[in-house]
């Protein structure tokens, strides 16, 4: 009955799996989800469970579904979401990626120039200036 996103799935059974607690694991109130070692993670850890050893492209998908950095320093790889919480895979559920789909940063600024859908339903800007 629950259709629970193969990523969020695969991120819950990273940070709690015991083999890569040199690399990431929860933070100390099992709140949030801490990456140690960014260069490890990424080349020994990611390539495990999805096609790519990006991190950029893992943060990018944490980001859809709505995860938000705990420091604002690139260094320092700290995430939360509300209900991505240490041994209560039962929430994942509630997790939902974010509409449009696309690069929507948390920011409001440059919302007329927005890039991938933030606004509107018309898609891809082709309608607004047609006549």
């Amino acid at each position: 009955m629950t259709n629970i996103p193969g990523f969020l799935t695969k991120t819950f059974e990273i940070f709690s799996n015991p083999n890569f607690t040199s690399q990431c694991g929860w933070g100390v109130n099992g709140d949030t989800i801490v990456i140690f070692k960014i260069a490890e993670f990424a080349s020994e850890v990611l390539p495990q469970y999805f096609k790519h050893s990006n991190f950029q492209s893992f943060v990018r998908q944490l980001n859809m579904y709505n995860f938000h950095k705990t420091v604002q320093d690139p260094t320092h790889g700290e995430f939360q979401h509300q209900y991505f919480r240490k041994g209560r895979p039962d929430l994942l559920h509630l997790i939902k990626r974010k509409a449009g789909g696309h690069s929507s940063s948390s920011s409001a600024a440059g919302g007329s120039t927005g890039v991938a859908g933030s606004s509107g339903g018309s898609g891809g800007g082709a309608g607004a200036g047609k006549g």
